[in-house]
């Protein structure tokens, strides 16, 4: 297997910084990572779910392939913009992806 590893940051989230919401953008949300076979994404029962922290850091260890990585339940403007994403993953490696959303909102 390899690890990617990485951040997924949200923002802004509010039109004025520092916002006053005490809503966890990160909260309930995952990374989604489907293997590629045949320049498709496996069935759905295959994929692979990474939990995001409460700032937004995961790690998942995946077997050596390529993947579609896309985001669970993304209503913010810029998830259109940022996924899916394809990476590749090869064994015994570390793979950082560093996620930046841009929610739109000035």
């Amino acid at each position: 297997t390899g690890t990617v590893y990485g951040r997924v940051s949200i923002g802004p989230l509010c039109p004025v910084e520092p916002c006053g919401t005490t809503i966890n953008p990160y909260f309930g949300k995952q990374l989604i990572f489907a293997q590629i076979v045949n320049e498709r994404p496996v069935d759905m029962k295959f994929y692979v779910y990474a939990r995001l922290s409460v700032n937004g850091s995961y790690s998942v260890e995946l077997t050596e392939s390529n993947y579609f990585v896309a985001f669970s339940d993304c209503k913010y403007l810029g998830c259109s913009q940022t996924f899916p994403k394809t990476i590749r993953v090869e064994t015994n490696k570390s793979l950082e992806l560093n996620i930046d959303i841009d929610t739109g909102i000035r």
